[in-house]
């Protein structure tokens, strides 16, 4: 996944692909699908505790960033951004002075909110089934 990011007027190349797990490992010594995976589990988590709380109707990215905090995303947008630095020969600050030029902090999370959302479902099983099984009525497979 490549795509352009605009953040405080600046124009910011991603790259999402297998060496961006590998910078991130690299960087932040932890796992980037590992991570993923846990920031799916507690948003799932918070949106069940909203819904037993009578407030199934909460904002979604809101109920995210309240139940993951902002770092990940902090860390994704620009893990994504040094992975296309890194293919085109260029630098990239290090993660935590890029972060604290950021002037539009929220642009630059929520970006990470969408990145994620676009890598959860570029990841998505799209196969179908090919078999040339009937079920009937009764339940017995015919072929």
């Amino acid at each position: 996944m490549e795509q352009t990011l605009s953040i405080d007027g600046k124009k910011y190349n991603l790259l999402y692909k297998g060496k961006t797990a590998s910078i991130y490992r690299d960087c932040f010594n932890r796992d980037l699908l590992v991570d993923i995976q846990e920031v799916q589990i507690k948003f799932g988590e918070a949106i069940e505790k909203n819904v037993r709380e009578g407030n199934p109707d909460r904002d979604p990215y809101f109920t995210l960033l309240q139940a993951n905090g902002s770092l990940f995303f902090e860390r994704l947008v620009w893990v994504c951004i040094k992975t296309y630095d890194t293919y085109h020969g260029k630098e990239t600050k290090a993660f935590q002075d890029f972060v604290d030029e950021i002037e539009d902090y929220e642009t630059y999370v929520m970006s990470g909110v969408v990145i994620l959302e676009q890598i959860i479902n570029a990841n998505k099983a799209t196969v179908q089934n090919e078999s040339d099984e009937v079920i009937t009525d009764d339940k017995k497979k015919e072929v």
